[in-house]
């Protein structure tokens, strides 16, 4: 007897909850972001849409899926992960060297057929070429065998939607090979831009209030903390930061202050008294535009 399946309604989308994970990860400094601050969120939120249709969390959304000349493009190791997942698919590698990856998919158990893809199907695509085919010929040869029997043989794992991974739209993509995430490519990301200094805003003085002026070279000139005064050491700086939430917890404090680090003195594992005050104050710098971006976007 075949059993009754009931109709599951599609689950309504919480855009509050999507726009608020995007921004905290725009904050984490983990993820490679142009200067426009609303729009990255904006980008890695549509990752995140994209991602729970196919069943993808957060997280995996963000590293694995790109939109690439308009296309959404995902990468071999969500795919990998969606057939294996899936009830009804599964692969196996049969062969795998420098010059051909072939590929075993079954259905239910039985075999529905194999794919491969060469060094010469590459050579003749263009693809040998690419510094990315040169140092993980067998990384990118899966990737191509994956993709194309993922469309010929599983072709409902995304629900019919048809999907390719980021170096098939884009053969200048630059791919993480660890990770799957992309890191450049030619048409779609920008390098990261430094963040715009924050500028104070001017308050009025109160029209009952009569101060006393000196013409402008007798004035003294205050200088500007370039950061909050008491901030003596990074533990400072990190308390801060979390205590005034624009850092979820300490270790995304932590992170945050080794991105400034970095950015100030070209590395990260060690800070001297005499990059302290710099630092200190690319952190507070950093962390403010944030906040005025974040709310420009409420």
């Amino acid at each position: 007897m075949n059993e009754i399946v009931k109709y599951q309604p599609v689950q309504e989308i919480d855009i509050d909850e999507i726009k608020r994970v995007a921004m905290m990860m725009v904050c984490s400094d983990f993820f490679q972001v142009g200067k426009d601050q609303t729009q990255a969120i904006a980008q890695i939120g549509v990752k995140i849409l994209a991602g729970r249709e196919m069943g993808y969390g957060a997280f995996a959304s963000v590293q694995g899926i790109h939109v690439i000349q308009g296309k959404p493009t995902v990468s071999a190791n969500l795919m990998a992960a969606a057939v294996k997942a899936h009830p009804r698919y599964n692969y196996k590698v049969v062969e795998m060297t420098d010059d051909k990856v072939s590929i075993q998919f079954y259905e239910d158990g039985q075999p529905s057929g194999v794919s491969e893809f060469t060094k010469a199907d590459a050579t003749l695509a263009g693809l040998t070429g690419k510094d990315i085919w040169k140092k993980f010929p067998r990384n990118m040869l899966f990737s191509r065998a994956l993709s194309n029997g993922v469309r010929w043989f599983t072709p409902d794992v995304f629900n019919g939607s048809t999907m390719y991974t980021p170096d098939e739209i884009d053969a200048d993509v630059t791919i993480d090979m660890a990770t799957g995430e992309v890191i450049t490519n030619g048409t779609q990301q920008a390098p990261r831009q430094p963040h715009p200094p924050v500028i104070a805003p001017t308050l009025p003085v109160p029209p009952t209030e009569k101060k006393a002026t000196m013409p402008e070279s007798q004035a003294e000139k205050k200088p500007v903390a370039p950061y909050p005064a008491e901030w003596k050491t990074p533990a400072d700086a990190q308390a801060w930061a979390v205590s005034n939430k624009h850092c979820t917890n300490e270790f995304e404090a932590k992170a945050s202050f080794k991105n400034s680090l970095k950015e100030v003195t070209g590395q990260d594992k060690s800070l001297d008294s005499n990059h302290l005050a710099a630092v200190l104050e690319n952190f507070y710098k950093k962390h403010m535009a944030r906040q005025n971006e974040q709310l420009k976007a409420a």
